[in-house]
């Protein structure tokens, strides 16, 4: 027998479900040691959105943020401190019907905030 297409398209076939092709996170940025901006690379033309998740305490991720389709990026300023160590993840969904596919997990990225300065606050700079 050939190679191609191996298990995927034998499961894709026997189950009818495609999945949105899982993004890739590009950057994981502390704009100051109260926000974190995430930027991803969408590498699904199909998705209804996005989740963002974040690793908590507690080692289990937690959902961030659920975002619309062709949103490449997200500033995280809900519970951010300084000099922490955060690390995320984000996924593709695509709701079908009464079915939600998700795409698999990108791989996980984390950055660490800077110490606490002053003047540090969680207003997203506005545009020049």
């Amino acid at each position: 027998g050939s190679c191609n297409g191996g298990w995927e398209t034998a499961y894709v076939q026997a189950t009818d479900k495609t999945y949105s092709a899982r993004p890739e996170i590009l950057s994981v940025t502390p704009l100051n040691s109260k926000m974190i901006q995430v930027t991803w690379r969408d590498n699904s033309s199909d998705e209804t959105g996005f989740e963002l998740e974040v690793l908590a305490w507690n080692g289990k991720y937690a959902n961030v943020t659920t975002l619309g389709a062709g949103v490449t990026t997200y500033t995280d300023t809900e519970a951010i401190d300084p000099a922490k160590t955060y690390t995320y993840r984000v996924r593709a969904f695509r709701v079908i019907g009464q079915e939600t596919d998700r795409s698999p997990y990108s791989t996980p990225v984390s950055a660490t905030t800077p110490a606490l300065v002053a003047t540090d606050t969680t207003c997203e700079p506005s545009p020049p």
